[in-house]
Order: structure tokens, then C-alpha cells, then sequence
């Protein structure tokens, strides 16, 4: 919660609450014929809720929706004509005595430097005239996301709806222990992702929720994991092609702090 209500906690927690409430009220009204309560009380009790339930969902759609920063792809060659690209890293290194561009984005060192390098850069943009249409555009990204993140919750619990017309008394009896088994774990996620050090106190949870995953009959296991750094996975494909290729240099990949560390040993 913030102490300020702004525009922005309105286009980030309140529209994809309210889209989750009208996804989650969309069958009672269209299957079991339940119309909302009116009333400026009911509307202020539902903007209200979807406020609490916009909280919920961001750190969700954040953790499930993830993609990299425009910083780290922004100065790559091609994104820009290259003599606007030089021009930009130019400039950034004349004004912050950042050396950017020099490596690539995936490289730790040049995608800290871009990340400085970026958030300067937004603090030059807030403090001139273009502000506001710089925190409308983030408003509005965080607001796509979190729609899109309940877009995705609708289809398993639409799917649900129609299972429960064709087989009524199966749901009828798991029904609702499913929805509280959901909703805890929607909750527990949610709480998990918002407290960065419970992965701390919990070191070995992680390890053996993926071995459980991992050697789950019917899961293929040559898939990257979603919780796997990009790093480690090059790190896992370079071993198995030294593997299989016969070559006598072991690879090793250590993970700390972060980010990931490979080296060769013979």
C-alpha cells in the first residue's frame, strides 16, 4: 500500500482487479442468471475490493509475466538506426561518464552499467516536462500486464465452469476444496514473492520443489524451468555438448549472489 492515491494505483491495481472480479463474476451472471447488487455503496465496496485484489495479482503477474529490462536490450545494435545508437551512447557517456554499449546485454558487468545508466536517465526524465507522460506509459505497461495475467487465470476457471455443467456431481463433491486449495496458494505465492528474504530463511524449498517437478513421471526434462537463470541453462547446454561430444574439459557453473559464474577446468 502507498500513502498518496494516485493515477497510477489506478491503471496498476484497480483495473486488473476489477477485471479479475468481472472474470470471476462472469459465470454466475451468465450460467446461474445472478445479477450484481446496485447501488454507489456496492460500486465503492468493488473498487474497493479490486484495490486489495490488484495487490495480489502484481506481484503474480510480475513473477509469472517476466522479461528483461528495456536497459539491457535498448543499446543492442540493431534496435537503433546505428548512427542514432552512437549518438545515444555518446551522449550517455558524456553526461554520466558511463561506458555503455562496449559489451553484450547479457554480459553482468554491461547490464549493470545499462541499468544505471537507464534509471539516470528516467530521473533527468522526471524532473523535466515530459514526467507525467513518462509515468502514464508505465502505468499503462503495469496495467497490460496485470490484465494479461488474469486473461490467463480465466481460462482454467471458465474451463472449470463448463466441466461443471457437464459433470455436476463430480465438481459438486471437489469443488470447493479445490477453490480454497487455489486461493491459499494464490495467497502463499503472493506472499512469497513480496518478502524477498523467505527464500532466504528457506534455502532448501526451492531445491526440492524442483526435484519433485523434475522427476514427476511424464514431464519432459530437457525443458528450462521458468525459476532457472538464463545463465545456468547456458552453463547446463555447454556441459552437455562437452559431454557429448567426448571432450576431456569438465565444465562447472556455480550460482551466488544472483549471477551466475562458469569456468573450465582440465
Amino acid at each position: 500500500m502507498i500513502e498518496r492515491f494516485n493515477f497510477y494505483d489506478v491503471y496498476g491495481y484497480v483495473l486488473p482487479g476489477l477485471a479479475a472480479l468481472s472474470v470471476g463474476w462472469f459465470p454466475f451472471w451468465f450460467l446461474a442468471t445472478r445479477d450484481l447488487p446496485a447501488g454507489w455503496s456496492s460500486a465503492l465496496v468493488g473498487v474497493f475490493v479490486a484495490y486489495l485484489l490488484g495487490h495480489v495479482l502484481k506481484p503474480l503477474g510480475t513473477t509469472v509475466l517476466r522479461r528483461d529490462e528495456p536497459s539491457t536490450t535498448m543499446l543492442d545494435p540493431g534496435t537503433f538506426p546505428e548512427e542514432m545508437r552512437i549518438l545515444l551512447l555518446a551522449a550517455i557517456h558524456r553526461r554520466l561518464s558511463i561506458p555503455v554499449g562496449s559489451a553484450p546485454s547479457d554480459d553482468a558487468a554491461e547490464k549493470a552499467r545499462r541499468q544505471a545508466a537507464f534509471f539516470a536517465c528516467r530521473s533527468a526524465l522526471l524532473q523535466s516536462d515530459a514526467a507525467s507522460y513518462a509515468e502514464q506509459f508505465e502505468a499503462l505497461y503495469v496495467a497490460c500486464r496485470g490484465v494479461a495475467f488474469v486473461a490467463l487465470l480465466a481460462v482454467p476457471y471458465w474451463g472449470g465452469w463448463i466441466i461443471g455443467r457437464c459433470w455436476p456431481d463430480v465438481v459438486g463433491a471437489i469443488g470447493p476444496y479445490g477453490v480454497v486449495l487455489l486461493m491459499a496458494a494464490v495467497v502463499i505465492a503472493s506472499a512469497w514473492t513480496r518478502l524477498p528474504g523467505l527464500t532466504k530463511r528457506l534455502p532448501g524449498s526451492r531445491t526440492a520443489f524442483s526435484w519433485f517437478v523434475k522427476t514427476w513421471p511424464g514431464i519432459p526434462k530437457s525443458l528450462p524451468w521458468p525459476w532457472e537463470p538464463r545463465a545456468s541453462r547456458r552453463c547446463s547446454s555447454r556441459v552437455a555438448s562437452t559431454r557429448r561430444t567426448g571432450s576431456s574439459r569438465a565444465s562447472s557453473c556455480w550460482l551466488s549472489t544472483g549471477t551466475s559464474t562458469c569456468r573450465a577446468e582440465h
